[in-house]
């Protein structure tokens, strides 16, 4: 354990859950990390519980932000300043089990670019439940988050590739690129990250910004282009686009009170004009055209006809 990890934590306006996120990183039992902290100008008391812990620990930086420049600037910031040969990100509100880093390092020593858990706790109210998924989820990237992934630093840095200060699918982007770049994975079957679901988190908080989505399924095009591999990965990005994009993101606008439809028809307007055959997919067909609740709502927004196969 003579190798330094960077624990990277961006904070905005979180002094609920901050706290107990902090004392996750700090009781890791690997004990070489450097815990890199950027308040991105909040307006709570954020700023009282991160003074509290400098003093208690020497391993934690403290960077302030000048004005709120969002998720992506911050950790492109911290990632900038990191001295570790490994990342990795937690977010503010969530927290993880003491050994986190200790097991990820173990298992990303067997690759070169990063190690990704199976299974991780949702915490809804103070009742945690259990989600697990399968390397194919993983790899279809069902489930895009940082924060369930260790990364070695030289493979970012040789990639080049950074957050896009988008609000939606940073993660998705940030994740898909290093992937296309290198795709050596080794995985831990361990629910050792727990995210906390609550009315404040961001992904709720957000209308017209939903559509982030698309400009990150964009980059992730550009990238695997720029790298000649965009035949490679062609079925997966058609894949990831609609399972993001049709799925999640109108599920997520619908669910916001006096969303504006034509968002909805953008995202529709997106996948049909660029991914034609998409009905076709493999992944589309097994994941998400054999799911009876999506295709209730795809029938519903007239996107797809169970029978008529496809409108």
């Amino acid at each position: 354990m003579n190798e330094l990890i960077s624990i990277i934590i961006p904070v905005y306006n979180n002094e609920k859950w901050f706290e107990r996120c902090i004392k996750s990183a700090i009781n890791q039992t690997y004990k070489n990390i450097e815990i890199i902290i950027i308040n991105d100008c909040s307006i709570d008391n954020v700023e009282e519980i991160i003074n509290k812990y400098l003093s208690i620990d020497k391993r934690i930086i403290y960077l302030k932000n000048e004005v709120n420049k969002g998720v992506g600037y911050s950790r492109n910031r911290e990632i900038d300043i990191s001295k570790g040969q490994y990342i990795y990100f937690l977010d503010s509100d969530d927290y993880i089990e003491n050994n986190l880093i200790e097991t990820l390092y173990n298992n990303i020593k067997k690759s070169d670019t990063y190690c990704c858990l199976q299974s991780a706790f949702k915490e809804i109210d103070g009742i945690k439940t259990q989600a697990h998924r399968s390397i194919e989820d993983l790899e279809l990237l069902k489930s895009p988050s940082v924060c369930i992934r260790l990364f070695n630093k030289r493979i970012i840095n040789e990639s080049k590739v950074r957050f896009s200060n988008i609000k939606v699918a940073e993660d998705l982007e940030f994740v898909f690129k290093l992937l296309i770049y290198n795709s050596s994975v080794s995985y831990v079957d361990k629910p050792l990250y727990t995210y906390v679901i609550h009315n404040d988190s961001s992904i709720r908080s957000y209308t017209d910004e939903q559509l982030d989505a698309i400009k990150a399924i964009d980059s992730i095009i550009e990238y695997a282009k720029i790298n000649n591999k965009y035949d490679q990965y062609k079925e997966i990005i058609e894949f990831v686009a609609v399972d993001h994009i049709l799925v999640g993101t109108i599920n997520r606008i619908i669910r916001m009170k006096d969303y504006n439809k034509n968002n909805i028809d953008r995202c529709i307007d997106y996948i049909n004009k660029n991914f034609q055959d998409w009905k076709n997919n493999d992944y589309v067909k097994r994941y998400i055209l054999s799911n009876e609740r999506i295709i209730q709502r795809f029938e519903e927004l007239n996107i797809y006809s169970e029978k008529n196969k496809m409108i």
